[in-house]
C-alpha cells in the first residue's frame, strides 16, 4: 500500500516531465527544510526566555556550565548576550529561507 504512493509520484513525474518533476521534487525538499527550520526557531524560544528570566538558575546546569567553559564566558550577562544573538540569528535565518 505504502508503494502507492512512490508508483503515484513516478506518474507524476512522466506525465509533467524530468525538468518539471526535479523542480518539484526541489520544492517539496524545500518544503520539508523550511518546516524544520520552523520548528527550531519555536524550539528555541523556550531556552531563550528561560535564560532571559532567570539566568542564575540556569548557570546551575551542567549543560550550561559546560557551554560556558566551552566558550570562555565569565558571567551571566555574556551568557544572555549570546543566546540572544543566537536566538535573532535563528530567527533571521528563517525568516530568509521562508522568503
Amino acid at each position: 500500500m505504502r508503494f502507492k504512493i512512490i508508483q503515484d509520484l513516478l506518474k507524476i513525474f512522466d506525465f509533467v516531465g524530468k525538468k518539471r518533476g526535479l523542480y518539484f521534487l526541489f520544492l517539496q525538499i524545500l518544503s520539508i527544510f523550511s518546516s524544520m527550520l520552523d520548528t527550531l526557531s519555536i524550539g528555541a524560544i523556550i531556552p531563550f526566555i528561560a535564560i532571559v528570566s532567570d539566568p542564575n538558575k540556569m548557570m546551575n546546569s551542567n549543560k550550561v556550565k559546560y557551554f560556558m567553559q566551552f566558550l570562555n564566558i565569565k558571567d551571566s550577562h555574556e551568557l544572555i548576550n549570546i543566546i540572544t544573538v543566537l536566538f535573532i540569528g535563528i530567527v533571521i535565518f528563517v525568516s530568509v529561507v521562508k522568503w
